[in-house]
Order: C-alpha cells, then sequence, then structure tokens
C-alpha cells in the first residue's frame, strides 16, 4: 500500500483498532510479520511506535513518530514526521554477526536475552495474542514507547516483536520490541520498550500520544 497523507495512516491505525478485540483478526496480521527497517532521521529522545493494517492488501504496518513530534500540528507536517514500515518476516538469527557484549547503555541488553525474548515470540505469539485478548483488560496494544537515546541520526536499525516475561500477568508475557544496530559486523541489542496500554503518568500518558487522539 502506497500512503499518500495523515488520513491514509490514520484509517490504516483504525482498522487494527476494529480488530483489537479480534483473536483470529488480530493473529492473521501478526502473522505477516514480526520485523521491520528503519533509518533514523534525526536524535530524539523516544520514538512512538503505532501498528496499522491494510485490509485490503492484506498487510502490517508500523508507523514510527518521535515523540517530540506526535503533537497536534498541520497534517502536513504530521505525516512528514511518520517514518511508515511495513512489517515482513525475518528471524533474529539471520543477522549472522558476532556476539557483541552489552556496553554500559541502560537499553542494551545481551544477545542471549534477545534471541530468547524473539524466539518467545516467533513460538507463541498466536497463543500469546488469543490470551492477552480474552483474559486482560488492556488488550492487544495501540503504541509502543521506544526510548531512541542510543540511537544516532542516520543510522539504520531492525526492530523484533517479541515477548518479555512478566509473571503477573494472566498471559506471563508483555508484548514487547528488540531493537538492532549492526557495525562492522558486530550486532547490538536494545529492549526498553513499553506497550501501552496500559498507560502511566508522565511519558507514558496517553495524551502524549497524539496520534491515538485521531483514530
Amino acid at each position: 500500500m502506497t500512503f499518500q497523507n495523515l488520513s491514509d495512516v490514520i484509517t490504516s491505525m483504525k482498522q487494527w483498532e476494529n480488530i483489537r478485540n479480534n483473536p483470529s483478526g488480530v493473529v492473521n496480521y501478526l502473522t505477516l510479520g514480526n520485523h521491520i527497517t528503519f533509518i533514523k532521521n534525526k536524535k530524539a529522545k523516544a520514538v512512538h511506535v503505532y501498528p496499522g493494517v491494510s485490509k485490503e492488501n492484506n498487510e502490517l504496518y508500523f508507523f514510527l513518530i518521535d515523540k517530540e513530534q506526535d503533537i497536534q500540528q498541520s497534517d502536513a507536517d504530521l505525516f512528514n514526521a511518520i517514518t511508515i514500515c511495513k512489517a515482513d518476516l525475518k528471524n533474529l538469527s539471520a543477522l549472522n554477526t558476532q556476539e557483541n557484549t552489552p556496553g554500559n547503555s541502560a537499553d542494551e541488553i545481551s544477545e542471549a536475552e534477545a534471541r530468547v525474548r524473539t524466539q518467545d515470540w516467533d513460538r507463541n505469539y498466536a497463543d500469546w495474542a488469543q490470551k492477552q485478548i480474552t483474559l486482560t483488560t488492556d488488550g492487544i496494544f495501540k503504541a509502543f514507547y521506544m526510548p531512541a537515546n542510543y540511537m544516532a541520526e542516520g543510522s539504520e536499525y531492525e526492530s523484533f516483536l517479541a515477548l518479555k516475561p512478566n509473571s503477573q500477568s494472566p498471559t506471563l508475557y508483555d508484548a514487547d520490541i528488540v531493537t538492532t544496530f549492526t557495525d562492522n559486523g558486530k550486532t547490538t541489542y536494545y529492549d526498553t520498550v513499553r506497550p501501552v496500554p496500559p498507560y502511566g503518568q508522565g511519558d507514558y500518558s496517553q495524551n502524549n500520544f497524539y496520534l491515538l487522539q485521531l483514530v
């Protein structure tokens, strides 16, 4: 699908919203992709990641917008601030790079942890989605809050859907995203994202996710 304007993006997000309570509908789209690639155009504190679908083309998308740009402004400026990513299927092991020991960034995790979380998604996403919709009040994610302090302007990143263990949840997992950066044959793994809902205070307040107000 080709997105021409903000209305096309909001329509896609509305189509996701319309199936959020339908386990088979959600799983149908999650089957289509677990991975996106994007280039960070400028520095930002965080990125808001919104799912969307194209019912006509049976496609899953993720719309990325810097937290600082996810505010009321002209439709054209808002649309130009959005990075549109069509989800595809990719296994984390396909990166085929050397193991990289986590550095000092609080956002980094080990390759082993990244593999566990992405493998849990690949193996369990259908069962998790069914339970997340039927057993929890929050249901399936409407967005993700993705810290971006570690992202360098002009660099390419890959993100993979994942599941993070949560013993307090009836599903035993929270929706998650593992983001990777590869340089000189070595890959660094990042993961401090938060799905919404549930909402919270400050950065996680529902009022800060402006695009959701348009859905």
